[in-house]
């Protein structure tokens, strides 16, 4: 056994054990050992929260461990104690500054871990803390509340969690239909989701363009069939000639921690800027080259939007109108793609067409880099 396979042992042992003095000892010779994982992807903070050693815990933390410490799909410690019912390393983690939401690319959040397996206390202590309580999740389009109703066969708690979410406010945006009685846009919306085949979800995004002067909102529908896609649409600009959309990868995080970043907030950018030409006057169409707020610098990889942007009326959204001439049309705003620096021979209008017809993955925005 290596020097290094040693220590790592030794140090699974001890907080096994939860021998804080031996704890303590490793690092001090062996500083190194809080850089590595006990697995193949998480920290030693990971195992010590997971087996609720709370001592361990605070020591590894002083030591310059992050709390927040990024393990397997972007889990934290927290959330393996709440996954793990360890109430008191959850409410010790919290005060040690962990974000109660874990990170903005975390596939999943404590809050679901601690739904999943009804862990009753530890929610509400989350939901106490400020968790964000409608988070999706980012492969799969359920919340928490989804992973409480699921898992409620194994009969550990879950109606329980599922009765505390409710009552602050959770929802299942693509398993319960949402009663759009009096919102604005109520037909609009409707129709989207009879045009997708499945459910909008009700958070609405304010919209933020200032030259907009009637009342809109951005939404978030996720795509069926596999929900690799999402896409996010105005409602309430049909008054200035149509609404405008945008499609995402089904990964882009959405969720109130990503969205204080540029890079993720760039598709509501988008569609604020568009909405602010609707208002002013300007008449949108498909077929038209726009111009809109260029990519951050710490945005995607490669050049997607460096040679602008068009607008095209996809076929999937003009459908399942009913007839209903009140329902106004969608622009989806795209990505002319350029290869390398040669921008495409193709007109504008002819672009348009091809993405009428084309697949959602030909029209999402790929997500940023983390």
């Amino acid at each position: 056994m290596s020097q290094a396979d040693l220590v790592q042992k030794l140090m699974f042992d001890v907080i096994l054990g939860g021998d804080v003095q031996g704890l303590k000892s490793i690092i001090k010779e062996h500083p190194d050992v809080l850089l590595e994982n006990w697995n193949t992807g998480d920290s030693f903070l990971h195992l010590a929260a997971l087996k609720g050693q709370d001592s361990l815990c605070s020591a590894l933390i002083d030591a310059g461990i992050d709390v927040d410490r990024a393990g397997s799909a972007g889990a934290t410690p927290l959330s393996e104690a709440a996954s793990y019912g360890k109430r008191s390393t959850v409410e010790l983690l919290l005060k040690r500054g962990a974000s109660v939401d874990g990170l903005h690319w975390s596939v999943s959040t404590p809050l679901m871990n601690a739904a999943v397996d009804g862990h009753l206390e530890i929610a509400k202590a989350l939901v106490d803390a400020g968790a964000e309580i409608n988070r999706e999740h980012l492969r799969l389009p359920q919340t928490a509340l989804d992973f409480a109703v699921f898992y409620s066969v194994k009969n550990t708690g879950q109606h329980a969690v599922a009765e505390l979410l409710r009552a602050n406010g959770a929802i299942r945006p693509y398993t319960e239909k949402h009663d759009w009685s009096g919102r604005l846009g109520q037909s609009y919306i409707e129709h989207i989701e009879r045009a997708l085949g499945g459910f909008v979800n009700p958070i609405a995004i304010p919209g933020s363009a200032a030259a907009v002067t009637v009342p809109y909102a951005i939404y978030r529908a996720r795509i069926p069939k596999k929900y690799d896609y999402q896409l996010l649409f105005t409602v309430g600009l049909a008054c200035f000639g149509s609404e405008v959309a945008v499609c995402l990868s089904s990964n882009w995080p959405l969720n109130l921690s990503a969205l204080q970043q540029p890079r993720y907030w760039h598709p509501f950018m988008l569609l604020n800027d568009l909405s602010s030409q609707l208002a002013g006057g300007k008449k949108l169409s498909h077929g038209m080259k726009v111009e809109a707020s260029p990519v951050p610098s710490d945005g995607y990889s490669s050049n997607e939007a460096s040679a602008g942007w068009i607008l095209a009326s996809h076929d999937v959204l003009e459908k399942e109108r009913d007839g209903d001439s009140n329902i106004g049309r969608t622009l989806l705003m795209f990505p002319i793609q350029a290869k390398g620096k040669k921008l495409p021979s193709t007109s504008s209008i002819d672009l348009a067409q091809d993405a009428s017809r084309a697949k959602w993955a030909k029209l999402a925005l790929p997500t940023p880099a983390q």
